[in-house]
């Protein structure tokens, strides 16, 4: 399919709404899991945020280090399922899976665009 698609666009703000639904899904994750108020919103601040600066230094469209390919894949696959790993760890196992269908579909669909 041609980069122009019509539902480029769309696949494409599909992504960067499971991008904060990702770091949503690890701030739920870090704040379930700590066992004292302390712990809870250190977890719920640190987790997101190193995901978010793992993916803005490697993942967003104006990243320093672009990957490509492979790496690529690696990152998708570490971050968004870093994602679902910590929803199903906190105890919301369907919504974890849901989630990553629809992460690896949008993953699928990009590539198949042209767009990843």
């Amino acid at each position: 399919m041609k980069a122009d698609h019509p539902m480029a666009a769309a696949s494409l703000t599909l992504q960067f709404l499971l991008e904060l639904s990702a770091l949503a899904a690890l701030a739920y994750w870090g704040f379930k899991t700590g066992d004292r108020a302390f712990a809870r919103i250190g977890l719920a601040v640190a987790a997101p945020l190193a995901a978010a600066l793992a993916w803005a230094i490697f993942g967003s469209p104006k990243a320093p280090i672009h990957l490509e390919g492979s790496m690529r894949l690696l990152l998708e696959f570490t971050f968004f399922g870093s994602a679902a790993i910590g929803l199903a760890a906190a105890g919301q196992a369907v919504p974890a899976i849901a989630f990553a269908l629809v992460v690896v579909g949008n993953i699928a669909l990009l590539h198949a665009l042209g767009q990843a």
